[in-house]
């Protein structure tokens, strides 16, 4: 399943696909956006939220810093980044992949 929703030219939602396998939702970085963008959009996408009217990021996360920390790491080398964001747990990993999975 994609998800994915237009509200006029404001880019405020995401291509989003379901494994249901993994009971996780996934999307990749877009190079032209932050990863906080990206993780904002996605989310948003998911719960069919309006980014407004979610909980900032920062209050989560630094998204300075998220963005920093995520560049910062070694282009060859797997890793990934996990933190809890709206309901969900964001995992980023090096590949550029974003998954969201709820949190019970």
């Amino acid at each position: 399943m994609t998800a994915s929703r237009d509200r006029g030219t404001e880019r405020r939602y995401i291509a989003v696909e379901y494994d249901a396998s993994a009971e996780t939702h996934y999307t990749h970085r877009d190079p032209e956006e932050s990863l906080a963008e990206t993780v904002i959009r996605a989310v948003a996408t998911v719960s069919d939220t309006d980014p407004i009217e979610m909980v900032p990021l920062a209050e989560t996360v630094d998204p300075d810093a998220l963005d920093r920390t995520v560049d910062s790491f070694p282009a060859d080398e797997q890793w990934c980044l996990t933190f809890e964001y709206a309901g969900y747990a964001v995992t980023v990993q090096e590949n550029g992949r974003v998954e969201l999975s709820p949190v019970e």
